[in-house]
């Protein structure tokens, strides 16, 4: 999962998507943060406890954003951060409290550095009345299997024993996330560009069928996406058959992402799969798949398949897969491939 946190991390890198993903979640659609005013910070964040008694030891707390950037536009200025979730964390509430913490506690210390003007040397003084900080906008991005089930806020997750009995509540501030799961997003139409389709396709990723209907409402645009998002998708979509597919397209060919998809789907290469088999195939097409294992062939013929088919195996040929490597992704026999091949070109 690790893999796919660092795809979406790299993904929202870019600006444009970056830009896109707030003003969807924040501002349903309206271009409020716009790409060009945006800078990517460091998203490192330290804290250095000085203990006197420890002889001149200190405690430091470093952590670490996904993403992390500063909005400046007029009179808006604030920073934005996202934290990429593939997996519940029941412990979120406290994790970006502390992210939100430790970036206006930085802020605090930046403000506090003075110059002197005679020896140009610079020191520390404590804020002013008038020096301000900028607030700050972490959204956690959820895009795992299962239904997010964790709390969303600091009270969620405490103990409450004698709150309400001694009515201390209102003492006790309760801290919420952010939380933007993408399986329960409504309005795609909010999001521009690559992103809504990206967005769209996670959405549908554990979802078969709804996936392959998606895949065949939006081809067209599918088949747009820069190279950049297409990358993306692949490492977001977890499938490893469709890695390779990516991988051996790179530097050949124009990589048709809806008809990879629709064919790894139509093979039932992906997890949703029901254990493998696929009925009603035309002839020569796959019958009785036995967890992923093709059985049944009708004679080594292909004549059945359809082009959609056909067109993947030579593009896989041409951009320098061997017929080995084929048999792998397509669990084709050798000579079916071999014939496939010498009647294709």
């Amino acid at each position: 999962m690790k893999q796919v946190d660092a795809a979406m991390k790299n993904l929202l890198k870019d600006k444009e998507k970056f830009a896109d993903l707030f003003n969807g979640c924040l501002f349903s659609g309206k271009q409020i943060i716009h790409p060009e005013n945006l800078k990517e910070i460091n998203s490192e964040e330290v804290f250095v406890q000085r203990d006197k008694e420890a002889k001149g030891l200190n405690q430091v707390i470093k952590r670490y954003r996904d993403v992390f950037m500063e909005y400046v536009a007029g009179d808006i200025h604030f920073l934005l951060g996202v934290e990429s979730q593939s997996e519940i964390d029941y412990s979120m509430p406290i994790r970006v409290m502390l992210y939100d913490a430790l970036s206006y506690d930085g802020q605090k210390r930046n403000l506090e550095i003075r110059v002197n003007q005679k020896s140009g040397k610079t020191y520390r003084s404590k804020m002013t009345k008038s020096q301000k900080i900028y607030p700050i906008i972490t959204l956690v991005l959820y895009h795992g299997e299962q239904e997010w089930e964790g709390d969303k806020s600091i009270y969620g997750i405490m103990n409450q024993m004698g709150m309400e009995k001694y009515n201390i509540q209102k003492y006790i501030y309760n801290y919420k996330i952010n939380l933007i799961d993408i399986s329960k997003l409504k309005n795609m139409k909010n999001f521009q560009g690559d992103l809504q389709y990206i967005l769209s396709m996670i959405k549908y990723k554990y979802q078969k069928e709804k996936l392959q209907e998606y895949i065949k409402k939006k081809e067209k645009e599918l088949k747009q996406l820069d190279e950049s998002s297409k990358k993306a998708l692949v490492e977001l979509l977890d499938n490893e058959d469709l890695i390779l597919l990516f991988r051996n397209t790179e530097k050949g060919e124009e990589f048709d992402m809806g008809n990879a998809i629709a064919e790894l789907i139509m093979d039932g290469k992906n997890e949703g799969r029901n254990e493998g088999r696929i009925e009603g195939r035309n002839e020569g097409r796959i019958e009785g798949r036995n967890e992923g294992r093709i059985e049944g062939r009708n004679q080594g013929k292909i004549e059945g398949r359809n082009q959609e088919r056909k067109v993947l195996i030579l593009k896989m040929s041409k951009n320098g897969m061997s017929i080995e490597q084929i048999a792998e992704v397509t669990e084709l026999r050798k000579e079916e491939i071999e014939k496939l091949l010498e009647n294709g070109e």
